[in-house]
């Protein structure tokens, strides 16, 4: 049997749970801005606090840790400047699960910007 509204227990229990964090939006606009912040080798936190939300941005950072082009320490201290607490596996793991971020899709890109002309040396 089908129910078209909540059985009587699901409405009962639905207002004692807490209100979901919103989703921190990630539009091919702001995915080429991170990637041109990740590109450059800019990683003054002021710069990373104006380019989006801190705690997508720190998981960024801490996905960037992972890379060899990229100073390890210092991107993991970035993240933690962002978000206290993103560079542990627990936290990260949790960013990883929720995140619109697709690691997959957001590593070839900034690769290839890297390699494009017109960056400054790193």
């Amino acid at each position: 049997m089908a129910w078209l509204v909540p059985p009587p227990a699901a409405k009962a229990r639905s207002g004692k749970t807490r209100a979901a964090r919103p989703r921190p939006r990630w539009s091919r606009r702001l995915e080429e801005r991170v990637i041109e912040l990740c590109a450059r080798g800019d990683y003054r936190p002021s710069r990373w606090l104006r380019a989006g939300d801190p705690r997508m941005l720190a998981g960024v950072a801490v996905m960037l840790a992972s890379q060899e082009s990229f100073a390890r320490t210092r991107m993991l201290a970035l993240a933690e400047r962002l978000h206290a607490g993103m560079s542990a596996p627990g936290e990260f793991g949790r960013w990883l699960a929720r995140s619109p971020v697709q690691a997959v899709r957001f590593l070839p890109m900034l690769k290839a910007r890297m390699r494009a002309p017109g960056l400054p040396a790193r």
